[in-house]
């Protein structure tokens, strides 16, 4: 091989070498001139510079512009306790009726709102079943012997009622039936004065208060918040 073709060569796998690394050259050798270039190493490290700061850039205003502001997201305190009130009466107490005129069943006249069933004074009246009339408390007054014998006693919806029982068997065989308000039978020690008689609590105070042996029975005594038999 002469000088001029191994330069060339030479040239040639300068060239080869060149290329294969990215890079641009430019060999010449007695007038011949060869080039070549290739940019791809370079645009390759550019590209991969954009790119990293690109995503680099991107990546942080993701982060920013992803993040969930910390106002706004708490359930505001406040509104959800249920306020006080608006329940049930305390034990013992009831509404005070509104009264207004006294109605025929009320034998024994009316006062202050309450309605007195006198069967002493309306023997005839007092049988079979009494329902108290609307609006007012109620008092089942039974005095003398059998003088309120089997009646069955439908007490106010939610005012007072009580029965008074005095003489020989004067509540016997009485029912009560009590409603909302506080609700009692007095027994005042005569013979036999409530044999058989019940009475059937209702939600609010219900009590016996007997004098004597004789005693009513009070079969619901554990649906009133105080029941106090005989």
């Amino acid at each position: 091989m002469d000088f001029q073709s191994g330069a060339r060569w030479l040239a040639w796998t300068a060239l080869g070498l060149a290329a294969a690394a990215g890079c641009s050259t430019a060999l010449g050798l007695d007038g011949d001139h060869y080039e070549t270039s290739s940019l791809g190493g370079s645009g390759g490290v550019g590209a991969s510079t954009t790119t990293t700061t690109s995503t680099a850039v991107g990546g942080s205003g993701g982060s920013t512009g992803g993040a969930n502001p910390g106002g706004g997201g708490a359930n505001p305190g406040g509104g959800g306790t249920s306020p006080g009130g608006g329940g049930s009466a305390p034990c013992g107490d009831e509404p005070t009726p509104p009264g207004g005129t006294c109605p025929a069943t009320c034998t024994g006249g009316c006062d202050n709102e309450v309605c007195r069933v006198d069967c002493a004074a309306a023997p005839d009246d007092c049988t079979g079943t009494i329902t108290c009339p609307a609006g007012f408390a109620c008092l089942l007054h039974c005095d003398g012997d059998h003088a309120c014998d089997g009646v069955t006693l439908n007490c106010p919806a939610t005012f007072a009622c009580d029965a008074s029982c005095q003489g020989d068997r004067g509540c016997r065989n009485v029912k009560m039936h009590c409603g909302t308000g506080t609700c009692s039978m007095d027994c005042n020690g005569d013979n036999q004065v409530c044999f058989g008689a019940q009475v059937t609590c209702g939600a609010n105070t219900c009590q016996g208060n007997c004098t004597g042996s004789s005693k009513p029975s009070f079969p619901a005594c554990n649906s009133s918040c105080d029941c106090q038999a005989c």
